[in-house]
């Protein structure tokens, strides 16, 4: 089944047709770009990195681009990882014949449940992450039973736990919830706090010392923020009241297909079957004295799980402010899910053909329409891109079309000319949608998007060349809209980004020193005033 399934994804997300154009060509692949290039992923400021992410996913892709065309990068999270987190969930059953039942299942949930894909971020590297702890908490086999707790021992659930803030800040909720409610179910099953409460602060003390090399990497963003914080756009942004759905029962059970993937009422099944399995093992814990730690372990992953998915539906659009929220637990969802029932048939030693049977026809029930569209898309499309069941083939091929121009045709030819009207080793600005086709080598190439300009050191340096895309990136309209219908957090990136055209705009077409593909290099002076703080 493995085999199967990872065949599928190579053979339809090596090289898929079809990428995030906004969110891959602005904000993932320039960073690996640049890694690969200069052996950083310092160098901007205005890029998002270290605020929305420390780059770990851009250092596993980095591995692809360092050798293989662009085009391939999502190789290492659609096929790599996706391929390990179906190994994971297989794992348990490895010498242990009895629970094959169990790992099949496991095995196709990681396919079954809808992933949500919109980009190249982290997906089943973080469910990657998830698995392993759960499997490195609950297995004697991996745990092992007979080390005694220490720094050593504690030294590998932390590197998940470092690993998962690396790959992406949204893992903070689902990792630090297993943390605290492992720790609290610890203090109860040991019945020694004291040593349970050490070995926490053990992993907490090793969690930061892995992290803190990412941490350390962007320590003059956080400085600068901290001692000279940009200002307040010129336009007001709106409060948050009137933008967010409020949830209900009835919203949480709605068999509505979202935007983005399966309904509601899916993933909300899932949670409360992971609810449903941490509740049936704290009741085996209170009377299997000798399994009660691999219990309590299997009943803090699953509650984690559950908590991270109602975290996200109840409280991610204040934290995000957006509806599709609900797409940042599916990572946590599948890595719990998957190796759940495997472990839970560990556990009690059995092999419960009817549990196992039962737990399939269900995923199954729950996500066959999806996952109709879903293989129809990767056959057809060679894509897997959520949103794209809505669009019509007139915007499809449209898409298609610009992709390979950008990732195999003349526009990585035409910026590099204009890059090359600058002086070699000079910094410059740059706002485009394909920074990635710039050569970092040549220039320090200080690129820019939304989110990384409204960061709090997100101050535009006074640059004497500017490369900006005036057609492409955001209309006038389109960011007052945004700005209007969104949140505080999305109106304060919204209008930090008009303020930034607005400059732009305002300088004269005399300094333009060449333009081509609505693509202009302007050469700044004292005559035009500073750029917005």
């Amino acid at each position: 089944m493995v085999a199967a399934l990872t065949g599928l994804m190579i053979a339809t997300q090596l090289a898929p047709s079809l990428y995030n154009t906004y969110d891959d060509f602005q904000y993932y692949f320039p960073h690996a770009v640049r890694m690969v290039e200069t052996g950083t992923l310092y160098g901007s400021p205005l890029n998002a990195l270290g605020g929305e992410g420390l780059g770990g996913q851009t250092f596993l892709q980095g591995f692809v681009v360092g050798f293989f065309s662009l085009r391939f990068i999502n190789a290492a999270d659609a096929v790599f990882c996706f391929f390990l987190c179906m190994a994971l969930a297989g794992s348990p059953a490895f010498g242990r014949p009895a629970l094959w039942p169990a790992a099949l299942v496991g095995t196709l949930a990681v396919f079954i449940i809808n992933p949500q894909f919109v980009n190249v971020a982290s997906l089943y590297s973080t469910a990657i992450l998830a698995s392993a702890l759960t499997i490195l908490s609950v297995d004697p086999r991996e745990r092992g039973n007979d080390i005694a707790a220490g720094w050593r021992q504690a030294a590998a659930p932390a590197l998940f736990y470092a690993g998962a803030v690396a790959l992406k800040n949204t893992g903070l909720v689902f990792f630090g919830l297993q943390f605290v409610i492992f720790t609290a179910a610890s203090c109860w099953a040991s019945g020694n706090r004291r040593a349970s409460l050490l070995h926490a602060g053990r992993i907490a003390v090793w969690s930061a010392v892995f992290l803190a090399p990412w941490l350390l990497l962007y320590a003059p963003y956080y400085l600068d923020g901290l001692t000279h914080p940009i200002g307040a756009p010129s336009s007001p942004i709106p409060g948050i009241q009137d933008v967010i759905e409020s949830r209900d029962l009835q919203t949480l059970f709605s068999p509505v297909r979202k935007f983005y993937g399966a309904s509601l009422l899916s993933c909300t099944s899932l949670a409360l079957g992971l609810l449903l399995c941490s509740l049936l093992a704290v009741l085996h814990a209170r009377h299997d004295l000798a399994r009660r730690g691999m219990l309590v372990a299997l009943a803090s992953a699953a509650a984690a799980g559950a908590a991270s998915y109602f975290c996200w539906v109840f409280f991610g659009p204040y934290l995000q402010e957006l509806e599709n929220t609900v797409r940042f637990s599916i990572p946590a969802l599948i890595g719990a899910c998957s190796v759940v029932l495997p472990l839970w048939a560990l556990v009690t030693a059995r092999r419960n053909f009817a549990l196992c049977a039962t737990v399939a026809v269900l995923l199954l029930a729950l996500f066959a329409a999806s996952v109709r569209d879903r293989v129809g898309s990767l056959v057809h499309q060679r894509a897997q891109l959520a949103y794209i069941q809505s669009w019509r083939p007139a915007l499809m091929k449209g898409n298609v079309d610009y992709e390979q121009d950008a990732l195999e045709g003349p526009l990585r030819a035409h910026l590099q000319a204009l890059q090359a009207k600058i002086p070699p080793g000079e910094a410059f600005l740059a706002w485009t949608v394909t920074p990635f086709l710039l050569d970092y080598r040549r220039n320090k190439v200080v690129d820019m998007n939304m989110a990384g300009m409204s960061q709090l050191w997100g101050r535009i340096p006074r640059l004497r060349y500017i490369l900006w895309q005036n057609r492409g990136t955001f209309s006038d309209a389109g960011l007052q809209q945004m700005l209007a219908l969104q949140g505080r957090r999305t109106g304060m990136i919204s209008a930090r980004a008009l303020d930034v055209m607005r400059y732009l705009r305002r300088i004269p077409t005399s300094k333009n020193v060449a333009d081509q593909d609505n693509i202009f290099l302007i050469r700044v002076d004292n005559e035009i005033p500073p750029p917005p703080n």
